[in-house]
């Protein structure tokens, strides 16, 4: 957890889907590590994100950049924008694309577009799977990514169906070492019972 807080401390932004949000109601802030706090950035297609989370209502907490997929212009949508805007949220609309999943998302090239123009330039993208899985996917066409930190704690979580996950290649055949996300040089760290590594995206 100190390593994630210090983590934090180096980047503008800090990035995460709105499943997170809905699922653990994080603050995002830096409070067991020195330095200033980054600003929360979410991902949120279809504009979800409820008034009542920490980074709308706690003082300790910076207020969040929202990006929601564009198209969406109805009543109660537009109605949501502005409820979060009055909490202090920046909402932007975004263009959308397409997932493997045949449903519209947030075009992370947009929304990575108006966070630079926003003065953030550096951005830490933590999590959920939905996320993370987006931009390891969006890696592969151009470089969005310039380092990697994955920690892996001694524990399964979901048995052994839960390997695969999201990145596995929709067709079978196709599913050969090259085509899933590699770090060259990789680095290893071993901090008490969890391994750190560290590495660049091999595109």
């Amino acid at each position: 957890m100190k390593m994630t807080h210090m983590l934090r401390t180096l980047h503008d932004g800090i990035m995460v889907g709105v499943g997170t949000v809905l699922a653990d109601n994080p603050s995002l802030n830096a409070r067991l590590a020195e330095g200033s706090n980054p600003r929360p950035i979410i991902i949120d297609t279809h504009l979800r994100c409820p008034m009542t989370i920490k980074l709308l209502t706690m003082p300790t907490c910076e207020k969040p950049i929202i990006f929601f997929g564009r198209g969406s212009q109805d009543t109660e949508t537009l109605e949501r924008k502005q409820a979060l805007e009055a909490l202090g949220a920046r909402v932007f609309e975004c263009n959308t694309t397409r997932g493997e999943d045949s449903c519209d998302h947030v075009d992370l090239r947009d929304a990575f577009r108006i966070v630079k123009q926003l003065g953030i330039s550096s951005v830490m993208v933590e999590g959920g799977s939905a996320i993370l899985t987006s931009c390891l996917q969006e890696a592969t066409h151009r470089h969005i990514i310039d380092l990697v930190v994955v920690t892996v704690a001694p524990t399964f979580i979901g048995g052994l169906r839960a390997v695969g996950g999201l990145l596995t290649p929709s067709t079978p055949s196709v599913a050969t070492t090259s085509t899933f996300p590699r770090l060259k040089q990789p680095r290893y760290h071993v901090l008490e019972e969890d391994l750190v590594i560290l590495g660049q995206l091999d595109n």
